[in-house]
């Protein structure tokens, strides 16, 4: 096989291999973002959010415990509302925070105070737990506490 027949060969199969080359860059360039941007990935889990009390007044304090678990070391962000059940739909964001605490299940205790100006009725606390996961995913986890009633503050309050 001669010079020329050697270059020939190799302009034949070169853009071949070239293209083989780029198609599999692209597509396992295109799989990662795809994996990266919709993989779902368990950041955390509710077991039960409970309130310490059945029946609150209108600006009383809650406590209320959270047990869960967090599967990366990664910060989160939580929401909290205070939502009513009983067909009025009153959502009031209470509370908003970011917290970086270890992998692992637990239990932890917060406080919020309910709005002195709310409906008496039905409620519930929504926890809405954010992780970033990447720059491209962010997973939410949601959980509802048990329901409470809320009666109005008194007259003294209000005024």
């Amino acid at each position: 096989m001669g010079k020329a027949e050697r270059r020939e060969h190799i302009h034949l199969w070169l853009p071949t291999v070239l293209g083989l080359v780029v198609t599999v860059a692209i597509l396992v360039i295109g799989g990662l973002f795809l994996y990266l941007a919709f993989w779902p990935v368990k950041a955390f889990t509710f077991t039960t959010i409970t309130t310490d009390q059945k029946v609150y007044t209108a600006g009383d304090t809650i406590a209320y415990t959270v047990k869960g678990c967090k599967f990366t070391d990664l910060p989160f962000t939580v929401d909290i509302q205070f939502e009513g059940v009983d067909n009025t739909h009153y959502e009031y964001p209470i509370q908003s925070f970011t917290a970086n605490v270890r992998a692992g299940c637990g239990i932890g205790v917060n406080n919020v105070q309910l709005p002195v100006r709310v409906n008496p009725g039905v409620y519930v606390l929504r926890d809405t737990v954010q992780t970033q996961v990447n720059d491209l995913h962010t997973e939410t986890s949601t959980g509802v506490s048990n329901q409470f009633i809320v009666t109005a503050a008194s007259e003294a309050t209000n005024a």
